[in-house]
Parts: structure tokens; C-alpha cells; sequence
């Protein structure tokens, strides 16, 4: 206790905490919730991605057709494709891998050719992540990107891109 004033500053620290708690749980929760990105931002995510990995052209021409090949330049892409549009955490923090309500939002998949569910997508991807992670170990932290986020919602990213191709 502080015997100059009388207080005790931890009792008033952790008072401080509760009355604020509110507030830092609301900016979390807005700051996590997931936003869908523009057609134009995620092609221009994808090109900022290749000249920071120093992407030859012709495999850039590929991703813009969105063919993403089997191979470590492609893998380090797609990691740094997810983590910049929120599509996959590499961090940990709460969940290392893909953030399956941010791809469910910006895939669309609700309207997709099979039309799940966000529980339906979310089983899919845990599904596929465990058969991934059932099959060994990953060479690099890009590859587990890759095969978690892209390879295990490839049939939802290549609908997305078709639907968006139109629109745009």
C-alpha cells in the first residue's frame, strides 16, 4: 500500500483493467472480424506478393490466370498472399493456419458451387489440414501455407476467380 496517499496501486491498476475491458474486448473483436477484399485488392495483393519474392514473369502471368504450380517460389507467394489479406495466420497468436471465416467471406463460399455452410467449409478445411499434417512434416513454414490455406480451398478459390473474373 502506498502510505503516502493511502491506495493501493495494484487494486487500482486492476480496477482500471476492469472498467476499461469493455472497451479493448470491442476494438479486438472489430479489428479481427473478417472483411471481405476487392477483386482489385487481392489481384494487386498477388502482384505486390511476386515483386517482394522476386517472381520471375512468367509465373506471375500464372498466378493472374490463378494457376499457383507445386513449388517453393509459389508456396512463399500464397503464404504471403494469405497472411496480407488475413486469409491465413502464420504468427500463431491464437491459431497457426488458415483463418477459415476470413477465406469463407472473401471465397463467397456460401454461394459457391456447393453452397456450404460455414460449418460445412470450416470441417472441410480441418479434414484436409489433418490428412495434410497426417502425412509427415512440412519442408518449409510456406509450404504448410500453402498446402493448408490454398491446396485444402482450391476448389473454392477456383470458383471464386471465375465469379470474379465476370464481375470485374
Amino acid at each position: 500500500m502506498d502510505r503516502r496517499n493511502g491506495k493501493n496501486p495494484l487494486l487500482l491498476s486492476l480496477l482500471m483493467l476492469v472498467l476499461l475491458m469493455p472497451q479493448i474486448l470491442e476494438a479486438f473483436r472489430q479489428e479481427s472480424a473478417p472483411v471481405r477484399r476487392s477483386f482489385h485488392q487481392v489481384i494487386r495483393t498477388i502482384r505486390t506478393c511476386a515483386r517482394i519474392d522476386h517472381v520471375p514473369e512468367n509465373l506471375v502471368s500464372q498466378y493472374m490466370r490463378w494457376v499457383f504450380p507445386d513449388e517453393p517460389v509459389t508456396w512463399s507467394v500464397v503464404r504471403c498472399i494469405g497472411e496480407s489479406l488475413g486469409l491465413y495466420d502464420a504468427t500463431g497468436c491464437f491459431r497457426e493456419g488458415p483463418n477459415v471465416d476470413q477465406l469463407y467471406l472473401q471465397l463467397d463460399v456460401g454461394r459457391g458451387l456447393k453452397r456450404l455452410s460455414k460449418c460445412d467449409f470450416r470441417q472441410k478445411m480441418d479434414l484436409c489440414g489433418r490428412v495434410w499434417r497426417a502425412r509427415g512434416t512440412f519442408r518449409s513454414d510456406c509450404e504448410k501455407a500453402y498446402r493448408l490455406m490454398y491446396e485444402c480451398a482450391k476448389e473454392e478459390f477456383d470458383h471464386y476467380l471465375q465469379t470474379e473474373q465476370v464481375v470485374a
